[in-house]
């Protein structure tokens, strides 16, 4: 009887243990599917949170390729970084990127086109309306007329400063190839292409002479150094411009009286005047400000420096532009065609300068170019 007893004990406890097991097993089963539900409770809250980050990534990334304001933000959950998922959405951002780069380009392109196009129109009128002038000039001595004459081809100029400046945006040529000339005569013909001309105080004549490859580039930058230094000038006060000999080439100093720049705006137009990125139209603004990306874009393609930065002594801003020694010839050699048995004076070698010169030579899609 007694064994039969034991039996059922053992029978009762090892049912016991068992039951015990089985809902501790059960326990663990329940826990870690808890567990499980957690994580991709958490997971799906992480890419949903992601997806809707993503949004607000391609927006930034669209204004940062069109703009360049701003830096793109990475993913929000580091979590999911190396997953499939995580792939997915970089592969988004990638194409994306890719689209808005390809579409601005195309955009780039065609206003570049339509406005070059307008500019070689508007250029042709200019010049014809030169020769027109010219020939007026010739024709009358009245003082009174001949005066406003004068001033007609001043505001003349200024235009076809303005074409010259905006086809130079458009990535067209308008450069032209002159004779050399001596720094004095390219400032001075800088000078004259300027609205507020009678601002500038010039330096001492140097006999320092540029090669004719740049002396059109340097007098169309040098004018939108001067025209920048005149309109910022607080009136009856001068743009001094200097002619520095250094070890290594020569210096033109402008020194305006103006209410200088900040910090902020110092490393904009730094960034600007190395032109080591040709300026967009697109992204000139509403306002577009064409001086300092024509200066930029012609030290570039032609080897001299533009710095803006130095106080200048009158309180405003010194801008200084460096012309390296390979710029810089002997003395300036006649145009034969307008010497006329005589050696060209400086008031017409000035005078040929004051006005911007060259037609618009685009590049096509073959690589040729096309005026």
């Amino acid at each position: 009887m007694m064994q039969y007893l034991v039996i059922a004990m053992l029978q009762c406890l090892l049912a016991a243990l068992l039951l015990r097991q089985a809902k501790a097993a059960r326990s663990r089963a329940r826990a870690e599917l808890g567990r499980k539900v957690t994580t991709l409770l958490a997971e799906t809250r992480m890419r949903d949170e992601e997806a809707a980050h993503l949004a607000s990534r391609l927006a930034i990334m669209a204004d940062h390729l069109l703009s360049g304001a701003g830096d793109v933000p990475g993913p929000r959950h580091a979590e999911l970084t190396g997953t499939p998922f995580a792939a997915s959405l970089e592969a988004v951002l990638d194409l994306a990127s890719e689209t808005v780069q390809q579409a601005r380009a195309q955009a780039e392109q065609s206003a570049h086109n339509a406005v070059s196009t307008a500019m070689e129109s508007l250029q042709a009128l200019a010049s014809q309306q030169q020769t027109v002038i010219a020939d007026m000039q010739r024709r009358f001595s009245d003082p009174d007329i001949f005066q406003g004459l004068l001033e007609i081809d001043h505001a003349n100029a200024q235009v076809g400063r303005r074409i010259q400046a905006i086809g130079l945006l458009c990535g067209a040529d308008t450069m032209c190839h002159r004779q050399p000339a001596t720094l004095t005569d390219v400032v001075r013909g800088a000078t004259s292409r300027i609205r507020d001309y009678r601002h500038v105080r010039l330096c001492p004549p140097v006999e320092t002479t540029l090669i004719g490859e740049v002396v059109e580039p340097v007098a169309v930058a040098l004018a939108e150094l001067l025209d920048n230094a005149a309109r910022h000038c607080e009136p009856g006060t001068p743009v001094d411009v200097g002619i520095q000999t250094a070890p290594r080439g020569s210096i033109i100093t402008i020194d305006d009286s103006g209410p200088g720049m900040d910090d902020e705006h110092l490393q904009q137009a730094a960034a600007v005047l190395t032109g080591r990125r040709s300026p967009a139209l697109c992204r000139l603004g509403d306002r577009p400000q064409l001086g300092l990306p024509v200066v930029g874009l012609l030290a570039a393609r032609h080897g001299f420096r533009v710095h803006i930065g130095a106080r200048s002594p009158h309180g405003g801003v010194r801008a200084m532009l460096l012309l390296p020694t390979e710029l810089l010839a002997g003395a300036a050699e006649p145009d034969p065609s307008s010497l006329q048995g005589a050696a060209v004076s400086t008031r017409h070698a000035v005078g040929n300068l004051a006005r911007p010169m060259g037609k618009f030579i685009r590049q096509t899609r073959d690589g040729h170019q096309a005026e």
